[in-house]
């Protein structure tokens, strides 16, 4: 019986040595945990985007741009500031897939890289270098849904101004 328990407590501490990490591996962990503190805070900026609002809008100015079409050019510039806005857009709505599949692919990377550590399969030299390259490409990406953030919700509070202000003068042509 003491040797069965034994051989238990044997298995528990070897089991317990080989998942432990160096010091250095653990400060890289540690660093990485704190990456993806920072990384889920920007992200879930960009995931609480009102994307349905974004859509919405996008489709309205193509139907008012199409309603516009018929009248006079004297709103040139009024509609050429819509017409950007149509530009900014769309080019918001083509990002946003690519952008959240950035953020999930990031995700996945760090996790990996963690678990690589964690299981000791790279050298402290190879964790380094792959802990600079995901900080460098995640740091881009927050640079990145940090500016589209902002722009959206710019273009958004300028949509709502100017739109009320488009569909009255749209209102005010078709009606004539």
């Amino acid at each position: 019986m003491k040797i069965k328990w034994a051989a238990t407590i044997i298995l528990f501490l070897s089991i317990l040595i080989s998942c432990s990490v160096s010091e250095k591996q653990q400060h890289f962990i540690d660093k990485i945990d704190s990456i993806e503190t920072v990384f889920d805070s920007v992200s879930n900026q960009y995931i609480l985007i009102d994307t349905v609002k974004l859509f919405n809008s996008y489709d309205l100015i193509n139907t008012n741009l199409l309603r516009l079409s018929d009248i006079d050019t004297v709103l040139s510039d009024t509609i050429k500031i819509y017409a950007f806005m149509q530009k900014s857009f769309k080019r918001l709505i083509s990002e946003h897939r690519a952008i959240s599949e950035e953020i999930s692919f990031s995700k996945i990377q760090l996790l990996t890289l963690k678990n690589d550590i964690r299981n000791d399969i790279m050298s402290d030299e190879r964790i380094e270098k792959y802990y600079f390259e995901e900080k460098e490409a995640i740091d881009n990406l927050m640079h990145k849904i940090r500016f589209n953030v902002q722009s959206i919700e710019y273009q958004l509070q300028s949509f709502d101004h100017l739109n009320e202000k488009m569909e009255t003068i749209i209102d005010k042509y078709e009606n004539k």
